[in-house]
C-alpha cells in the first residue's frame, strides 16, 4: 500500500512522466498531480492521460498538504530554486524527495526540510526529453541513489522506489556526485565529444550501429545537461583526466606501431 495520499511530480517529463506512469502500473489510486510551467510540457503532459492533474505553474508551499509526497523532477537549478521556495513546510506531514543528477547542491539547499527531504537519483534515463518519452517501465532494474537521514521518511521513500521497479541504494551526497562524474557525466561528454568528431568527414559512406550507439547520448538536451556539468564540475575533473590521459596513451602507442601494446584494452 503507498505510504502517501498524494503524489505531486514537480516537472513533467521524462522522469516525472515515468514517475507518475510506475505509479499506475504498480496499481496506485491516489492522486498524482503535476506541476509543469513549460506550456508545452504541461500540454505533452495532460497528452499522456497518466496524471490526474497537470497545472501550468510552479509548485507553491500552499499546494502541498499533510500526506503528499513531492517528487522533484526537475533540472537541478530548478529543484534548487523550489527547495528555497519552500523552506520548513510549517511542520506539515510531507515528505519531499528530489531525482536530480547530482546531490551535494540539491541537498544544502534542502536543508530546511531537515529529515523530511530524502535526496534521490534514479540510474536510469534517455537522450530523449519530455512526457511523450516517458515509460512504466523506465526505472526496472535501475539503482536509485538515496541520500539522506534514517527514519520513517527515508523508509517511505524506498517502498516508493522499490514500487517503481527500482533498487534504493543508500550512498552519501559526496560519494554519489564523485561516482556519477565517473560512469554518468564523463561518458556523456565523450558522446558529444565523439560525435562531433564523427560528424567530420565528406565521405558518402554511412556509420554502422557501433557509432550510434556511443554517441546516443550526444542527442541528449543541454538544458538539462548545463546544469549538472556546471554543478559536478570539480567531481568531473578527476575522471575526465584520466581519459584524457588513456586516449593520449593510444595515440602515442599508434605513432610507435606498436598496436600490441593496446591489447589489454580489449576484453577478448
Amino acid at each position: 500500500m503507498l505510504p502517501f495520499e498524494r503524489i505531486v511530480v514537480v516537472g513533467a517529463g521524462l522522469i516525472g512522466g515515468s514517475v507518475a506512469f510506475g505509479m499506475r502500473r504498480a496499481g496506485v489510486t491516489v492522486p498524482v498531480d503535476a506541476f509543469e510551467p513549460s506550456p508545452a510540457r504541461a500540454s505533452e503532459a495532460r497528452g499522456t492521460g497518466t496524471f490526474t492533474r497537470v497545472h501550468e505553474r510552479p509548485l507553491a508551499p500552499a499546494d502541498i498538504v499533510d500526506g503528499d509526497l513531492v517528487v522533484l523532477a526537475a533540472p537541478v537549478a530548478a529543484i534548487v530554486t523550489t527547495l528555497g521556495e519552500l523552506g520548513d513546510l510549517g511542520g506539515r506531514d510531507v515528505v519531499v524527495t528530489d531525482c536530480g543528477s547530482t546531490k551535494r547542491t540539491v541537498m544544502e539547499a534542502a536543508s530546511a526540510l531537515g529529515g523530511r527531504f530524502v535526496g534521490g537519483h534514479p540510474m536510469a534515463g534517455s537522450e530523449v526529453s519530455g512526457a511523450g518519452a516517458a515509460r512504466e517501465d523506465l526505472f526496472d532494474g535501475a539503482a536509485w541513489a538515496l541520500v539522506g537521514y534514517d527514519g520513517e521518511p527515508m523508509i517511505r521513500v524506498m517502498e516508493v522506489v522499490r514500487m517503481l521497479g527500482a533498487e534504493p541504494v543508500r550512498v552519501s551526497a559526496q560519494d554519489h556526485d564523485r561516482h556519477v562524474a565517473r560512469v554518468s557525466h564523463v561518458p556523456q561528454l565523450l558522446a558529444c565529444a565523439l560525435a562531433r568528431v564523427a560528424g567530420r568527414t565528406d565521405q558518402p559512406l554511412a556509420a554502422g550501429p557501433g557509432l550510434a550507439s556511443m554517441t546516443r547520448l550526444a542527442e541528449s538536451p543541454w538544458s538539462v545537461w548545463s546544469d549538472i556539468l556546471e554543478d559536478n564540475a570539480d567531481a568531473i575533473e578527476v575522471p575526465l583526466g584520466e581519459l584524457i590521459d588513456e586516449l593520449v596513451r593510444i595515440r602515442e602507442t599508434l605513432a610507435q606501431r606498436d598496436s600490441p601494446a593496446l591489447a589489454p584494452l580489449f576484453t577478448k
